[in-house]
């Protein structure tokens, strides 16, 4: 009798351990994903904002339509972001509800 109650607490144990643990762990992940999350919209921020240095009064036709499709690979990458934050949100506040900032 007195075994299993030592036992039962012994798991009872290791349970709260792993608990605590794997708490630890989602915060980290959080914490990580937040940090890639900033840094794919600065990147985002660059591209939109990217300007080839001219030779000369104007740009080819090559460039503008290179810029252009940075800016429309940015506008992708941040949509992309968004959408992302968002389900994670809507993960953290239980599936509906309100976004969690």
């Amino acid at each position: 009798m007195i075994g299993e109650r030592d036992r039962d607490r012994e798991r009872q144990r290791c349970v709260e351990n792993l608990t605590e643990e794997e708490t630890r762990r989602t915060h980290d992940m959080t914490g990580l994903l937040h940090h890639l999350s900033t840094a794919k919209r600065k990147f985002a921020e660059s591209l939109n904002e990217f300007k080839f240095q001219c030779i000369g009064d104007a740009e080819t036709d090559d460039e503008i339509c290179i810029a252009k499709s940075l800016q429309e690979f940015a506008g992708v990458l941040q949509n992309l972001e968004d959408e992302r934050t968002r389900m994670v949100s809507l993960g953290q506040a239980g599936g509906g509800g309100a976004p969690v900032q």
